[in-house]
């Protein structure tokens, strides 16, 4: 690519030149740099809605949803600070507060991003009181957006979380 239509940034204190036009987030993927999300599919969809990929930009009054945000020449973004960290463990709380407790009959089992993110952030209660009806039908219809596969759940892991301190409210 003509280095003319290259976009130079700052990412967790790295200079990274991706092309002109190029979201947040897939600047970050090719920096090497995970950010999570759940409502973001290569080439399907990126409506924001989840907003997990929050990430900080120097001189942005508010986090940033790195899935749609586009680079701009010299801008330091930072993917990991307290502030980034507790937005999207706040997020991800706020989503499982309204999420159905039905992880063992899941279609999504051991393959679900919300799980994984879950127990990434140590999340093992629930913090935030139910806010929507626990339909199961009409939130399983929300979880599935622009082709996505069910989006489910804080499920009991095997990796040391009671299974009595998952789902339960406070």
């Amino acid at each position: 690519m003509n280095s003319d239509n290259m976009i130079v940034v700052t990412i967790d204190n790295r200079t990274v030149a991706v092309p002109a036009g190029t979201t947040i987030l897939n600047a970050c993927k090719s920096a090497g740099i995970k950010i999570p999300t759940l409502c973001h599919l290569e080439e399907v969809s990126s409506n924001a809605s989840c907003g997990i990929c929050v990430v900080e930009v120097e001189g942005a009054k508010s986090l940033v949803r790195s899935c749609v945000q586009t680079v701009a020449s010299g801008m330091k973004i930072h993917t990991a600070t307290a502030r980034v960290m507790r937005a999207r463990k706040t997020v991800t709380e706020l989503i499982l507060a309204n999420h159905p407790f039905e992880c063992p009959t899941c279609l999504r089992s051991e393959s679900c991003e919300l799980q994984a993110l879950a127990a990434q952030m140590g999340i093992t209660e629930q913090h935030f009181p139910q806010t929507k009806k626990t339909g199961s039908d009409r939130l399983h219809r929300l979880g599935r957006h622009a082709g996505q596969q069910q989006m489910h759940t804080l499920r009991p892991m095997r990796r040391g979380v009671p299974r009595s301190s998952v789902g339960r409210r406070h």
